[in-house]
């Protein structure tokens, strides 16, 4: 026979290759038997006049222990359930927008290069205006050339440091 401490460490290997689910089951169903364990263990004494109320302190405590474990596990239950729902795994997306990438050039000044039905677009953001600065189309190696459809590179530079001269940053 295994000594005990071997035992257990078999029993946690087998259960931590159970799905999460599974684990946050059993373990919501081993707090709740030993929570009605404890409710049918506690005697049943009708309330005399004069009874002291604390006379049975460590079953209360056990009990409102047991009951808010219970809570929390249901809680974590729903959030699984809800987040399986919502469709976090398995159902594609069916976005038609996606941000591919974001570059920040000054507080409160960015570039975001933004997917819509497969064609890609640059924008310029502020705090107080967001602009169309091209249309980017695919390029085969984009460390060697720049090909944007709407505006070339120095119109944009030229844009740029002229909107940074009048706005005085």
């Amino acid at each position: 026979m295994l000594p005990l401490a071997e035992r257990f460490n078999q029993y946690l290997k087998k259960f931590v290759a159970f799905p999460r689910w599974l684990q946050g089951a059993i373990l919501l169903g081993t707090m709740g038997i030993l929570a009605l364990g404890s409710f049918l263990l506690q005697p049943s004494v009708t309330p005399g006049p004069v009874e002291d109320p604390f006379a049975n302190s460590t079953g209360l405590a056990l009990d409102v222990f047991f009951k808010l474990i219970l809570v929390v596990g249901l809680i974590f239950i729903a959030s699984i359930i809800l987040r399986r729902m919502k469709g976090e795994k398995g159902i594609k997306s069916t976005r038609q927008m996606a941000l591919k990438e974001s570059i920040t050039l000054a507080p409160r000044r960015n570039l975001h290069l933004v997917e819509v039905n497969g064609r890609k677009f640059m924008i310029g953001s502020t705090d107080q205006a967001v602009n169309l600065i091209a249309e980017v189309s695919e390029v085969e190696n984009p460390v060697m050339e720049s090909n944007f459809v709407s505006a070339p590179v120095d119109e944009f530079k030229n844009l740029l440091s002229s909107t940074i001269k009048q706005k005085g940053v």
